[in-house]
């Protein structure tokens, strides 16, 4: 995407502490690119205002933790925060500063609970499901759902599997699912109706750093399998693993 690249773009009041503004209802490389950029340009905007500013595949929401005096003018400072990034910054710049990730993923029976329907779905083969699921280089759209659950783009439609009708109770912590064209994993141990079809050892959160998430949006994710036994080592951290790479 280039500067001169548009969206539709709307702003609207949510409530009396949240605007939201909203994308084509698409998910999309280029306006995630986009959505990240114009993030980080509304958090330097409200640098001295209390928010947190959120994203999803089409939207961002910007919450304000004290209730602004002038709502209107907030709306138009977001509207004139919008309007600068759009004729004066590019995406690319923002696209430097993602990290990848090689997470690693069982796929082995007692870890897969779903990857039979899914083979079945698809009319393939597990042994293709987990081919097919570990290669591409996937992207994190955003974080939702759960703190550090990443919502990751551009699984193959070959292995795409509709969402349980009811949700388990209980998925654990590290299943890796998918629900769609989407794929994911669950940072904690948690109800869910995503379709499991991995286990990887890692931790998402860091409870000892401030909750600090491993991933972010923008971030590039790749999956390799690993065996029951090297699950087993990561986990209880016998064996060591680097999980980011430079990009």
């Amino acid at each position: 995407m280039n500067k001169e690249t548009k969206f539709d773009i709307q702003v609207r009041k949510l409530d009396e502490k949240v605007l939201l503004v909203q994308f084509p209802q698409i998910i999309d490389e280029a306006l995630l690119n986009f959505i990240i950029g114009l993030k980080a340009a509304i958090d330097e905007q409200l640098k001295d205002i209390p928010h947190q500013v959120f994203n999803t595949y089409a939207e961002i929401c910007v919450h304000y933790l004290n209730k602004p005096r002038s709502f209107n003018e907030e709306l138009d400072r977001l509207k004139r925060t919008i309007e600068r990034y759009q004729a004066e910054q590019s995406d690319q710049d923002h696209l430097a500063r993602t990290s990848k990730f090689r997470i690693p993923v069982c796929y082995e029976q007692g870890f897969a609970r779903d990857i039979q329907f899914v083979a079945s779905h698809n009319v393939i083969s597990k042994e293709e499901v987990v081919r097919i699921h570990q290669q591409p280089i996937y992207r994190v759209y955003f974080i939702g759902f759960l703190p550090g659950f990443p919502y990751l783009g551009g699984m193959s439609k070959k292995i795409s599997t509709p969402r349980k009708k009811q949700a388990r109770k209980r998925v654990q912590k590290g299943d890796v699912g998918i629900a769609g064209d989407q794929t994911g994993l669950y940072p904690v141990r948690s109800p869910g109706g995503w379709q499991i079809i991995g286990n990887s050892p890692i931790d998402l959160i860091d409870f000892k750093e401030n909750d600090d998430v491993l991933l972010k949006a923008g971030d590039l994710v790749e999956f390799y399998p690993i065996s029951r036994e090297e699950h087993r080592a990561i986990l209880y951290q016998e064996k060591k693993i680097n999980l980011k790479e430079n990009v």
